[in-house]
């Protein structure tokens, strides 16, 4: 997740959930969890593309995904190109 893609607080919450997940700092992730469901948002509607998958991941609203492309969701929710691109093309779409 690149700088360019943080453009709210709730893609800046979930960028540092999803290290801290990668350098196995556990209780660090749930703390920026915690802060990014503190966040407005807006849940991913039922029937969204992916989204039990997008969920595990941390993408659990559309805020998550606003500035999400196509490779960030294959890496980070490790979904498939054509659900990624399903799942970007939902968002769009809302």
């Amino acid at each position: 997740m690149g700088d360019s893609s943080i453009i709210s607080s709730r893609r800046f919450y979930l960028s540092k959930r999803i290290a801290a997940r990668l350098l196995g700092d556990h209780a660090l992730s749930s703390i920026w969890q915690y802060h990014q469901e503190q966040q407005p948002n807006t849940v991913l509607p039922d029937g969204f593309p992916a989204k039990a998958a997008l969920a595990v991941a941390g993408y659990t609203a559309s805020e998550d995904l606003e500035g999400a492309d196509e490779h960030e969701l294959v890496e980070w929710a490790r979904i498939s190109n054509s659900a990624a691109r399903a799942a970007l093309a939902a968002y769009a779409a809302l």
